[in-house]
């Protein structure tokens, strides 16, 4: 099934200290080599103000929720 991402939030309205999951990712980073470089989405929560999955050197400027899902059999 495909999921619509409806739209990025700014990462300073992130809830804090959840296990719900997020798509986090940097746009239009403009330090180091790469120059206006958007990363790749990464599936994480938040964890006092970090995000554990998230590996680049520079941090995540936007987020989206995941919608909630029934575990199935």
């Amino acid at each position: 099934m495909l999921m619509k991402i409806i739209g990025w939030n700014s990462i300073e309205s992130v809830p804090q200290n959840t296990k719900k999951m997020f798509i986090v990712r940097a746009f239009k980073v403009t330090h180091g080599p790469a120059r206006n470089y958007t990363s790749d989405p990464v599936a994480t929560w938040a964890e006092n103000g970090e995000f554990p999955r998230w590996k680049h050197e520079f941090p995540p400027t936007h987020w989206c929720e995941l919608p909630d899902f029934d575990e199935t059999e």
